[in-house]
């Protein structure tokens, strides 16, 4: 299969090495979009909702360019600068995906390009796609089904809560931890790197995935470690 370029004139002009877009198969990888007006240099505006508007827009033009669109997401990842943004935010994004959100995570940051509030990305597959045999999970973090609270305040008892929610996300999608290709690790403090490596070697014990490890400014509700996955479908 080959690999298509997307460009749009629907969307900003990359800043950098990187094309707006790629797609391979039915898979449709976006670049990261802020809300920077296409065409200019210049954000929509200072506050999150016309950044937060502004960049889904630009995804949009991304998606569309190649024949794809909202309704065919499979996972997103937003990048927020300020954690007091999230409720905000969160009103404008479910206003673009109303109906069967696709996977997400959140993830707070020191600093944008250009000074930017939010960047959100995105994984889908073309218009012609019905299904994937991919399974890309939102970020799990270690509170306990069904209540808003973490399983305990060490990054132990989060690390553990975290991939069993993982596993309960996945089987229920169709697949399991042993399916798993890749999965990123969001630590708040990287200095738990050992502690949370000795809970995550119980949970892949043979040909563990691909895995990045990264500390972001912080994490959603004061999290420890927060863990999204990558997997594939049997059949």
């Amino acid at each position: 299969m080959e690999k298509v370029i997307i460009r749009t004139e629907g969307a900003p002009v990359a800043i950098g090495p990187y094309s707006q877009g790629v797609r391979r198969g039915e898979c449709v990888f976006t670049s990261g979009q802020m809300g920077l007006v296409p065409g200019t240099t210049s954000f929509a505006g200072d506050e999150i909702e016309s950044q937060a508007r502004r960049a889904l827009e630009n995804l949009r033009a991304v998606l569309e360019a190649t024949g794809s669109g909202f309704e065919h997401v499979q996972k997103t990842t937003v990048y927020l600068v300020d954690p007091q943004d999230t409720a905000r935010l969160a009103v404008i994004y479910a206003a673009y995906f109303p109906d069967k959100p696709p996977a997400g995570s959140t993830v707070y940051v020191a600093a944008l390009p250009m000074g930017g509030r939010v960047q959100i990305e995105a994984v889908a597959l073309d218009s012609d796609s019905t299904a994937s045999d991919l399974v890309y999970t939102s970020g799990q973090t270690g509170v306990i089904y069904d209540s808003n609270r973490f399983a305990g305040d060490d990054i132990e008892s989060q690390t553990r809560q975290t991939l069993t929610n993982l596993k309960a996300e996945l089987e229920a999608s169709g697949s399991c931890l042993e399916n798993v290709l890749k999965t990123t690790v969001y630590l708040a403090d990287v200095r738990e790197f050992s502690r949370m490596n000795g809970v995550y070697a119980e949970f892949f014990r043979e040909a563990p995935p691909a895995r990045a490890t990264v500390q972001p400014s912080a994490l959603p509700d004061g999290a420890r470690v927060q863990i999204e996955a990558v997997a594939y479908r049997e059949g």
